[in-house]
């Protein structure tokens, strides 16, 4: 599986990390608290289901994972 250091070492940057729920909401991670509280007050259905090719992922429904599902959408 690939891990961020193997991506430094070969050239890649990192646009994001994938953090689960449990962690994201700890105290001692450094996170804008906006983005603790939308998770906190988010709502059933405020996250997308998708399969990524090793593991499930919960996209939280934004701008960002709009446009995402379209790229995949239109790569089948």
């Amino acid at each position: 599986m690939p891990t961020a250091d193997n991506a430094v070492r070969n050239g890649n940057r990192a646009e994001g990390v994938q953090l689960g729920s449990r962690f994201r909401q700890a105290k001692k991670l450094h996170l804008m608290l906006n983005f603790k509280n939308e998770i906190i007050s988010s709502k059933e259905g405020r996250y997308k289901l998708t399969m990524k090719q090793l593991t499930p992922v919960r996209l939280m429904k934004n701008d960002f994972s709009k446009k995402w599902m379209k790229q995949k959408k239109e790569q089948r």
